[in-house]
């Protein structure tokens, strides 16, 4: 059996230094919406390190949109005692859709 070279997963993407506010954390996701979705779509998830745009629930909206993602209805939206970060009912809260990952391909 050959052995598959498989992408990092999660990738690690840290905020970088001249990126400060929120405003420029932004700007950033806008500016580089096309390369951070190929790699969603190579690494399967980002863990996004360091970006205090996306700690509040206001904030993570302004990233997804500025990369152009749209919300999905929660899978959970049924269970009343899902937890929340903001204290909304969860059914309001945004759910990402991933683009889909290309599956491995065996050779």
């Amino acid at each position: 059996m050959q052995s598959m070279e498989m992408p990092e997963f999660p990738l690690a993407l840290q905020k970088p230094a001249e990126v400060s506010d929120l405003d420029a954390q932004e700007a950033f996701f806008r500016e580089n919406s096309e390369q951070l979705k190929e790699q969603l779509k190579t690494h399967g998830a980002i863990h996004l390190r360091g970006f205090d745009l996306c700690k509040e629930p206001e904030g993570f909206e302004r990233m997804y949109k500025a990369l152009g993602l749209d919300a999905c209805l929660d899978p959970l939206h049924s269970v009343a005692g899902r937890p929340v970060v903001s204290g909304k009912q969860a059914s309001s809260l945004p759910v990402l859709d991933s683009p889909p990952s290309p599956a491995p391909r065996l050779q």
